[in-house]
C-alpha cells in the first residue's frame, strides 16, 4: 500500500489548492502564490500517481512501491504541469499531448533502464 503519509499530505495540499482557486486570482497571488500553486498541484499529482504506479506493480506481483516506484510516480507527476505550462502557447492540441507523452515515455524508459 502507498504511505499513508503520502496519501494524507496530498489530501492536505489538495484542500490548499482549492482554497487557493477560490480565494485568490493569480495577480493577487503573484509570483510567490503562482509557486506555491504549481509546487501544491504536483504534490497532488505525485500522491495520485504513486497510488495508481502502487495498483500496477501489485498487478505485476511486486509487493512493495520502492525507489523504482516512486521514481515513476514522480516523473508521472509532471506531464499535467507540463500540460499546464504549454496550454498558453500552443493550447491543449494534439501537439502538446504528443510532445508531452513521448517526453513521459522517454523519461519513463530512462528510469526503466537506470534504476
Amino acid at each position: 500500500m502507498v504511505n499513508r503519509v503520502l496519501i494524507l499530505v496530498s489530501i492536505a495540499f489538495a484542500a490548499v489548492l482549492l482554497a487557493m482557486m477560490n480565494f485568490m486570482t493569480p495577480t493577487e497571488a503573484g509570483p510567490l502564490g503562482v509557486l506555491v500553486f504549481f509546487t501544491t498541484l504536483y504534490i497532488v499529482f505525485f500522491g495520485f500517481t504513486a497510488a495508481i504506479v502502487a495498483i500496477f506493480f501489485k498487478i505485476r506481483g511486486k509487493t512493495k512501491l520502492g525507489q523504482k516506484g516512486y521514481a515513476y510516480a514522480g516523473f508521472l507527476a509532471l506531464a499535467p504541469i507540463i500540460l499546464l505550462v504549454m496550454r498558453p502557447f500552443i493550447g491543449f492540441s494534439f501537439l502538446a499531448l504528443g510532445v508531452t507523452g513521448i517526453f513521459e515515455f522517454l523519461g519513463c524508459f530512462l528510469i526503466a533502464k537506470i534504476a
